[in-house]
């Protein structure tokens, strides 16, 4: 699997805005947010990079 990381650095400024969204309400639900949307984004990452390959 060769996924360029230039994808990955934009998934991860994607999760960590939504994180700072997030906190301007509530700290711990913003974190929740943070990570759920981290961990998707790589999924969805992984799952793209082996239908391409």
């Amino acid at each position: 699997m060769t996924t360029k990381p230039a994808v990955y650095a934009g998934l991860i400024a994607c999760a960590t805005l939504i994180l700072i969204k997030g906190a301007d309400g509530n700290m711990l639900e913003g974190a929740l947010i943070g990570v759920i949307a981290l961990l998707g984004t790589v999924i969805y990452a992984r799952t793209v990079g082996r239908r391409l390959d």
